[in-house]
């Protein structure tokens, strides 16, 4: 709709979480090479937590795109799903098993275990993601762990990565759950953006989107952007998204603290 006329050649702020866009705050590195090294490395289990919108879907989209080609890897939305549904979808991702084959629980497992085997004995691994983990029940957690246990005496033969929400990092403090935290061999928690950054991440995007026009936003629209999303990628994408847009449609090239507030108004945002 507007790209034409800011001259870019793609959507700087879209809702979906696009590797290619990946800014790399500090703590989103840090993150970033976390998820890699205990892949790489078979350190079995971490969890990675962050409010809403702060990133941690795009970090680990981008950490699959640094794994190595002998490792598989199973990424799975869990949406309230029940242990035995993960587990289905897991075998499905790894291309073990259809969806329509629902194996008992044991037989599934032995599957997986077989599989894993089979991809350690040729130098490979299998890398298990769960997002929105927080919605995993502490039955559903403790099965987990029963995951991570399998292993060589040497190595874990799954490498796992809880991420969600500051809810499972709450779930994690249950006493019930504390084999399972025991367990994990890193907590790492994505922090949202502070001013610097939240300037930096805007005017990356627009950079990747606008190629040799180097279309940027000065610091005082920026901060003022900041004021409004408080640092939360999400947010910023779509005030963003929402400030070009009125632009387009005023006609007006140049975007100033004036859109912003009005595409903030719209969304009955407050800073």
């Amino acid at each position: 709709m507007y790209c034409s006329f800011f001259g870019l050649t793609a959507k700087p702020f879209t809702a979906s979480p696009d590797p290619r866009f990946l800014y790399l705050s500090r703590c989103h590195e840090e993150a970033l090479r976390a998820i890699i090294c205990a892949i790489n490395d078979r350190l079995g289990l971490i969890s990675v937590t962050g409010e809403v919108g702060t990133g941690k879907t795009t970090v680990l989209h981008s950490a699959l795109n640094w794994l190595s080609t002998n490792t598989r890897t199973a990424f799975v939305q869990n949406y309230a799903l029940e242990f035995e549904d993960i587990l289905i979808l897991i075998l499905s991702e790894l291309k073990i098993a259809t969806l329509d084959e629902k194996s008992p629980k044991i037989v599934a497992l032995e599957k997986l275990k077989q599989f894993a085997m089979e991809q350690f004995k040729f130098g490979g691994t299998v890398a298990i993601i769960v997002d929105e983990a927080q919605n995993l029940s502490k039955e559903d957690l403790e099965n987990v762990r029963l995951l991570s246990n399998l292993e060589t005496p040497s190595d874990k033969l799954l490498q796992i990565i809880l991420s969600g929400q500051p809810e499972l990092d709450r779930k994690l403090e249950d006493p019930a759950l504390r084999q399972l935290k025991q367990r994990l061999f890193r907590r790492f928690h994505i922090h949202a953006l502070d001013p610097k950054e939240t300037h930096e991440y805007i005017n990356h995007r627009l950079k990747l989107a606008s190629g040799k026009n180097g279309f940027v936003l000065n610091g005082t629209i920026t901060d003022e952007i900041w004021l409004y999303t408080e640092g939360v990628p999400r947010k910023i994408n779509i005030l963003c998204s929402n400030a070009l847009r009125i632009a387009f449609e005023r006609k007006i090239r140049a975007l100033d603290v004036t859109i912003v507030l009005t595409a903030a108004s719209e969304l009955n945002w407050q800073p």
